[in-house]
């Protein structure tokens, strides 16, 4: 397949047809460039809409669980604790996820320094 790509390369040169070959390739470029821009806008949009929503739809899904498997009906007590608790647990383990991501994580297993050395 080498022999093959060199073999092309000499006759591209030989000819002199560089010019006529990089505006042919500098086109298909530009098309691929916008088929991944738009890809990577998708699924960023996408991958946020499902990060965002999940919370919500998790906690939809406990209330209708505890509705249709409990005799009790939801009170307020046990609504408003439950989302307490499902934020704090959201808080905690979204940031440690986003600080993994952004390459934070040894920083945090760092020993702290005390103020006395």
């Amino acid at each position: 397949m080498t022999n093959d790509v060199l073999a092309g390369i000499r006759i591209v040169k030989f000819y002199a047809w560089e010019r006529p070959f990089g505006e042919e390739i500098e086109a298909v470029r530009e098309e691929e460039l916008k088929a991944l821009t738009s890809l990577t806008l998708v699924m960023l949009v996408g991958f946020s809409a499902i990060l965002f929503a999940a919370p919500i739809v998790q906690i939809m899904l406990v209330f209708a669980t505890f509705t249709l498997t409990q005799e009790a009906p939801l009170s307020a007590s046990v609504a408003f604790t439950t989302v307490a608790l499902f934020v704090s647990f959201f808080l905690r383990y979204g940031c440690y996820i986003v600080c993994r991501k952004l390459g934070v994580e040894p920083f945090l297993k760092e020993p702290t320094s005390s103020s006395g050395s």
